[in-house]
């Protein structure tokens, strides 16, 4: 007597999974770093606006990266001896951080469902 069990289709459901888990992570992700983007862009000290059209993001393989890429981003970030700092980047990061799980969990769950 014998008893085969073939895997592949299974192997195949799972690996669909996977994909359609990511994408949807991906795009949550995404979704949350455009409004990161905008709270820093509405928050951030404006002089001559070098500074507000630098924040930006960058889909990466490994996620997406949040940047401020004025030189004097940091400086404004935590200030000088002769400045103050005038937070935008990661009071807008932190802002975000619980939407961000709470996305990610709900694609999560939507996948196994």
């Amino acid at each position: 007597m014998n008893a085969k069990m073939d895997a592949s289709k299974l192997l195949k459901n799972l690996d669909r999974l996977e994909k359609n888990l990511n994408n949807n992570v991906q795009t949550a992700i995404i979704n949350i770093a455009q409004k990161v983007v905008d709270t820093a862009k509405n928050i951030v000290p404006v002089r001559t606006g070098e500074l507000r059209d630098s924040i930006t993001y960058e889909v990466k393989e490994e996620g997406v990266e949040i940047r401020a890429g004025a030189d004097h981003a940091s400086y404004v970030e935590y200030g000088t001896l002769r400045m103050q700092a005038q937070q935008f980047f990661f009071p807008s990061v932190n802002a975000h951080k619980q939407a961000l799980i709470k996305e990610i969990d709900k694609e999560l769950m939507r996948g196994i469902k």
